[in-house]
């Protein structure tokens, strides 16, 4: 091989070398609005919270035409607007004897709340709860409900 050549190679992997090093002590890539200093950690709310800010009627975000009502007693209706067929009254409760050991094991402690319809029961952990917005989030499936109080 030519001596040229050869010097021409441990140039260029010492620039690779020397890059690659240059490259991985740089700063984060993360921009701005993402740093750990200005990210806030939403704080799950206790059952107290829940109990007593989620009483109320509350209009999907995604499907305006669906509302659910929790009531203080315990009773929840679901109901779409324009087919009353749609509309089912069930029950729910917040850590109750209904909530099956798997879900309470995904729940990792947080309150998990059961929506217990007739044909079908609901488990969600509360993500999102202030006196406009609620967010609940399937535990054990895919997908969030948001919704906004009317």
């Amino acid at each position: 091989m030519n001596r040229s050549v050869a010097i021409g190679i441990v140039v260029v992997l010492a620039l690779l070398a020397g890059g690659y090093l240059w490259y991985t002590n740089q700063p984060s890539a993360v921009p701005p609005q993402l740093s750990e200093q200005n990210v806030e950690t939403p704080i799950a709310p206790s059952v107290a919270q829940i109990e007593t800010s989620v009483v109320g009627t509350w209009r999907s975000v995604d499907d305006p035409k669906f509302t659910r009502a929790f009531g203080s007693d315990g009773r929840v209706t679901d109901r779409y607007a324009g087919n009353t067929d749609a509309t089912t009254v069930g029950n729910f409760e917040l850590d109750g004897d209904t909530v099956p050991a798997q879900v309470k094991a995904v729940a990792d402690g947080s309150p998990v709340l059961s929506v217990v319809f007739p044909e079908e029961s609901l488990f969600f952990l509360v993500k999102k709860l202030t006196a406009d917005e609620l967010e609940l989030v399937y535990v054990g499936a895919a997908g969030t409900l948001r919704f906004e109080r009317i």
